[in-house]
Parts: structure tokens; sequence; C-alpha cells
């Protein structure tokens, strides 16, 4: 039995269960939260043992990421870790020297990641920024100045306006 096999036979949640749990659940901000009565650690795991990690070359796992506001659940692709950490990652391919702040340019115009990608700017804190999708747009919350500031749900200009405040930048300083 191969280690593909093994991670599906470990699970028993059925697909159907796992795509209604994607569906329904996981966009929702309390299913990340951690605390003393909710942990959907193991739910979280099994969704993506069950839909994701059961292809070959996936290997999706869910850690806690500990702040002041809290703890969450992440995801970490432990394959993409190890491939970026090894030397034959550009095997076969030139470097090409770039500017070390140069823009990329592979977010989607006018989306959060592409401002924060595009300035000039030193960006601070950007792990406390919290993204959600309601009713098809993107709004974002900064969890680190949440109970200090408007900075709940707000657009991705106003969320890079934040990010860049005096604000912002000290209780990222003082944390």
């Amino acid at each position: 039995m191969d280690m593909f096999e093994q991670k599906r036979c470990k699970s028993m949640m059925t697909r159907a269960e796992a795509e209604f749990i994607m569906k329904k659940e996981v966009p929702e901000r309390a299913f990340w939260i951690v605390d003393c009565f909710c942990n959907n650690y193991n739910r979280l795991q099994d969704v993506l043992d069950v839909l994701y990690n059961t292809l070959p070359g996936n290997d999706y796992s869910v850690s806690y990421l500990a702040s002041q506001k809290g703890t969450r659940l992440v995801i970490f692709c432990q394959r993409q870790q190890q491939a970026a950490s090894t030397k034959s990652v550009n095997k076969g391919r030139t470097l090409e020297h770039r500017r070390l702040n140069e823009p990329k340019g592979i977010f989607l115009k006018g989306s959060l990641e592409d401002l924060i990608d595009s300035t000039r700017f030193i960006i601070l804190g950007v792990q406390f920024v919290y993204k959600e999708c309601i009713c098809g747009q993107y709004c974002f919350t900064c969890q680190l100045c949440q109970g200090d500031c408007e900075v709940e749900r707000v657009n991705a200009s106003t969320m890079f306006t934040h990010l860049r405040s005096v604000v912002h930048n000290k209780k990222y300083m003082a944390s």
C-alpha cells in the first residue's frame, strides 16, 4: 500500500462529507478559530486527506498559528516547503538577477496581494490580516488592530492603507 492509499484509509470521512464541510463550514470564520469549545484540527485534516492528499504530489497538513488575538488553524503544503528547501529546484533553469523588492506581478490587479507586491514601502504584520469572501467579494480584517480601529471587513485598498499606517506599525512593533 503506497503513502496515498494509507492516507485515504486513515480517514473515515467520505468524499461527500468532505465536500460538504469544504463548501459549508470551511469558509466560515469560526471554523478556523481554536478555543476550548471548538477545535476543527482533525476535521480539517480529514477534509484535506480525502479531497487533496489522495492525489499524487499533494501533501497538505493542518497546524496551529498562535497570535495575540488567539490561536487559528493554518494549512501548510509540506511538499512545497520541501521542494523550496532543496538545491535542485533550479536545475536546468538559468537564474535571473532581480532586486529583492522587485514586484512579481503575479497577483490579480487591485487585490491586496498585488498592492503589497507592487509597493516600495515595507509592509509589516501581514500575517495578522484575515481574508474572507462574503457574497463573492473579498474583505479583510486586521486581527492585530481590530479592537483599536475600524479594520474589520474592509476592502483591499482600505486594508493596504491601514497596513502602511503609523497605528498599525507601532502596534506591530510593540507586539
